[in-house]
Order: structure tokens, then sequence, then C-alpha cells
């Protein structure tokens, strides 16, 4: 497995998370409800901004994917660092802008995690609806 010095911002997000150059299977535990194998089909630096695409595939228990999807993003433009600023600016101009792409990426993908894992927890009052009716006349 590859080592990361100092994760990426947008993994600080994820209680725990591998870094694999191909699918691995997810290991399960009670604090694990899904499995996200993430991608970057597409990135680009071009006119100023970065463009970023990321595929997110989320894994249940079952077999088929519980939703599999990819966002592309526009970055801020950079344009005043990268003319006015020289060479030592273009680097953080390319830094900001990409970190901008996928800040916009990861709040959708944080949106469709929620609604997923909303949508299989269990509802609140949906356990104890059957022994309230055990329990009346």
């Amino acid at each position: 497995m590859p080592l990361i010095a100092k994760p990426p911002p947008v993994l600080e997000v994820f209680s725990s998370y591998e870094v694999t150059a191909t699918y691995q299977p997810p290991t399960w535990g009670a604090d694990r409800p899904l499995a996200l194998q993430l991608t970057v089909p597409s990135y680009r630096f071009e006119n100023f901004h970065a463009t970023v695409s990321v595929r997110a595939i989320a894994h249940g228990r079952s077999e088929a994917p519980l939703f599999d999807k990819t966002y592309t993003k526009d970055g801020d433009t950079q344009g005043g660092k990268m003319v006015w600023g020289g060479a030592f600016a273009m680097k953080s101009a390319v830094r900001q802008s990409s970190y901008d792409a996928y800040k916009k990426v990861f709040a959708d993908l944080r949106q469709d995690i929620q609604e997923v894992l909303e949508a299989r927890a269990p509802q609140a009052g949906q356990a104890s609806a059957p022994a309230e009716a055990a329990g009346s006349p």
C-alpha cells in the first residue's frame, strides 16, 4: 500500500480509508456501513483553473453498488496569481484551484452518501412498533 505523508484534506472526512492501486473487496465491521471506491478519471488545469472528475462507487454488503456516479467540478479561476505572481505563485494557483474543485466534488459526494445512509437506516419507531402491537389487547 502506498504511503501518504499527510492525507489530502478531503480524505479527512473519512474515519478509515486505504489507498490501493486496484479495487480491493471491502472489509466489514459494525462501524463500516459502506465502502467507497474513488477514482480520478480526469484532471485538467487550463484557462487558469482546474477541472476535476471523480468517479465514486459506493458498495454495501451486497454485490450491487449502492450508487455509481461521476462528479465533475471546476475550481476557482486563479488568473491573477498566474499572471502577476510569477513562477512561485503558479504552484499556489494550481493547488488552490485544484483544492476548490475537489472540495466541491466532495460536498456533492457527501450529500449522496448521506442520502444512501439515511435510506438504509432503520426508521425511528419501526423497531418498537411490533412490540407495541404485541402488548395491546
